[in-house]
């Protein structure tokens, strides 16, 4: 018979297994994620007593429950995340790109996405980012227009949300896209040791056709690669890499960096 010791240290290991899970899934601390974290990943429900052991029939039966109810709440989530893979399909392109069919997202000036839906969990929003201290903003400054967070009508939303480059309504861009191809832009002119100078301005020149999917981005990709990863070296192209990757577009994403 297993001591009560041993059924703990038992039940410590998986919780500390469900944890990583949620975050695989939603990303972490997301709404989301703390949404579920106690229920999903808090096994051992016995009460704990300061002066003696909780006996071993009270621990198993509280790891019994806890165990029932993360099963219980991973498979509502199951559900939920087969439920949006079967909307996928025609929930989008029935809002006929309209806001109405989103919820409002609450991004930071430097692109960290504070909370993708503003107005269903108003209680995670924040004046401030708690990564970085800028200030948080749910619309466009030049027009004012919402920023596009989630969709409203897909249950969960497993999917991982990333904050748009450019408003859907003016097409300015956000203030984390100016300053992403401010700082990467940057970095480029410090590269005149190893790239010339014509180099250089057609390397700048090909950032805005990565962050948007247009007729040239296969051409400002393949200036991309040639003029850094054969020339700047792997030093320049990483630390573009870590300035650029969540701003491109999928296209440069894929063809640039596969796996990202």
């Amino acid at each position: 018979m297993r001591s009560t010791s041993e059924v703990t240290r038992q039940s410590e290991t998986l919780e500390k297994k469900l944890d990583p899970l949620l975050t695989s899934i939603f990303g972490a601390d997301t709404v989301e994620y703390q949404r579920y974290l106690w229920a999903v990943t808090r096994l051992d429900t016995a009460t704990m007593y300061y002066n003696r052991d909780t006996h071993i029939g009270l621990v198993r039966e509280g790891l019994r429950l806890g165990v029932a109810t993360s099963r219980a709440h991973l498979e509502a989530i199951k559900a939920g995340f087969l439920g949006e893979l079967g909307d996928a399909g025609q929930t989008p392109a029935g809002t006929g790109g309209q806001m109405s069919g989103y919820d409002v997202a609450q991004v930071c000036l430097n692109g960290h996405a504070v909370n993708a839906r503003s107005t269903v969990y108003p209680e995670s929003n924040q004046d401030f980012c708690s990564r970085c201290g800028k200030e948080t903003i749910t619309s466009c400054l030049s027009c004012r227009t919402p920023i596009r967070g989630k969709l409203l009508d897909s249950g969960l939303m497993l999917s991982a949300y990333h904050p748009p480059a450019y408003c859907i309504k003016c097409g300015n861009a956000y203030p984390w896209t100016e300053a992403t191809l401010s700082a990467a832009r940057e970095l480029v002119d410090e590269l005149e040791d190893s790239l010339s100078a014509d180099d250089r301005e057609q390397l700048k020149d090909s950032f805005d056709d990565l962050v948007s999917d247009t007729p040239r981005t296969v051409l400002a990709t393949s200036r991309f690669n040639k003029r850094l990863a054969t020339k700047a070296g792997v030093g320049a192209a990483s630390a573009l890499r870590e300035i650029l990757v969540d701003i491109v577009s999928e296209t440069a994403k894929k063809t640039l960096w596969p796996g990202s």
